[in-house]
């Protein structure tokens, strides 16, 4: 799919430059099971510094044991995700985003399948995302 979306942009008169000239497109989609922890990094980074949403982020995954799950991130209290640089507004989002997902009410793995509109209709249900 890269290979052909990339032949399509080479014939962009811009794209096509760019492309030529510094070579394909080195960043890949990440895998389905980082979609939940992807959106907690966005969440946690949200209205921060890069240095510091990033500090944070490594906190939260530290205290999770080096990958974030919807189950590990439940079973913090408000106070233990404070500990790790997270505001008291950011705890409740990805507290929310959890519930949600373990409820099965938003199905992370599935957002890829969806239509544009439909992904953001179902993320700005959550709590902490919106448009």
């Amino acid at each position: 799919m890269w290979k052909k979306a990339e032949k399509a942009l080479l014939k962009d008169k811009y794209l096509g430059v760019l492309i030529k000239k510094y070579g394909s497109c080195k960043i890949k989609p990440r895998a389905k099971e980082h979609y939940f922890e992807d959106l907690v990094d966005a969440i946690t980074g949200q209205q921060l510094s890069g240095k510091a949403a990033k500090t944070i982020f490594e906190r939260v995954k530290a205290k999770c044991g080096g990958k974030i799950t919807p189950d590990k991130l439940k079973g913090f209290t408000t106070e233990e995700l404070r500990k790790c640089g997270l505001s008291y507004a950011k705890c409740s989002y990805v507290k929310d985003l959890a519930s949600r997902v373990l409820s099965k009410e938003l199905k992370v793995t599935k957002l890829d399948k969806l239509p544009d509109e439909e992904v953001m209709k179902e993320l700005i249900a959550v709590k902490g995302i919106g448009r």
